[in-house]
């Protein structure tokens, strides 16, 4: 589908595209992939710069643009954190590309402030950059260590994540700090009254990156959205329990495909 961006599929039926958060790779799908596999067509991708695709030089207009060329159109689009946020950019950008979002511990805001109580301390995000910037391994490790603190079994989480980290070339210093501008800047907000695909919001309570109001308020805030938590999951729960996101997922790829064929039978 793309010269650019390194894509993996599997399985047959409607089409459903992973897109991955900050730091990590296409690979970090793979358990949730497996049981998507039975009745969808997945399309993993790595993000710009990640695993095996090329970075892009570029903002974060270019990166959605990228990802417009990258996927089918009428995709049903799941993406985690950094990647939910591509997702819903997607969806606003490109709407004939997407018959469907999941957004898995997704927020459409990733800095606190007096209207959004629901973000990291912009000081923290701001430590956490210059520590990107003197000593990137430890700072992606950092994250690492973050994404697995709130899940059920911590070490564990973490040295799978660690070795999946390890499965594909790294991003580079340049691409970390590219995505944790986005994550700093981003505020899609103002973008989610032009969603208006169904949309499947997952989250884990507790998560210690981004807490699991940001999911409810999300889910409240988009038209045709419902919510559904994971308890233990931390940040990633389609990582530390697929299978539990993979029982929410799959009705929800059906009834999304049901809609899209009953309005194509309706056009004849």
């Amino acid at each position: 589908m793309s010269a650019l961006l390194h894509v993996e599929c599997s399985g047959q039926g409607p089409d459903v595209v992973l897109l991955h958060g900050w730091g990590l790779h296409g690979g970090v799908w793979e358990a949730l992939a497996t049981f998507l596999a039975r009745r969808a067509r997945v399309h993993v991708v790595d993000l710009p710069g990640h695993g095996r695709s090329p970075p892009i030089a570029g903002d974060w207009s270019q990166w959605v643009a990228a990802l417009a060329r990258a996927i089918p159109r009428g995709a049903i689009v799941c993406g985690w954190s950094l990647g939910g946020q591509l997702g819903l950019a997607l969806a606003g950008a490109y709407p004939e590309h997407i018959a469907a979002l999941v957004l898995v511990s997704t927020s459409p805001r990733f800095v606190a402030g007096a209207d959004w109580a629901h973000g990291i301390a912009g000081e923290t995000l701001r430590q956490f950059r210059a520590q990107l910037a003197a000593d990137p391994e430890a700072a992606l490790d950092r994250f690492l260590v973050l994404t697995s603190r709130k899940a059920a079994h911590p070490r564990l989480s973490l040295a799978r994540l660690r070795a999946v980290l390890d499965a594909r070339p790294r991003a580079a210093a340049e691409t970390l700090a590219a995505g944790l501008g986005f994550l700093m800047d981003n505020d899609l907000r103002p973008l989610l009254p032009r969603v208006r695909v169904p949309v499947q919001v997952i989250h884990a309570d507790p998560d210690a990156i981004v807490p699991a109001q940001a999911g409810a308020w999300l889910a409240s805030a988009l038209a045709q959205a419902r919510l559904a938590l994971v308890p233990g999951g931390g940040h990633a729960p389609f990582f530390t329990d697929p299978q539990a996101c993979a029982a929410v997922i799959e009705p929800f790829i059906g009834q999304v495909h049901a809609q899209t064929q009953r309005r194509a039978l309706s056009h004849r």
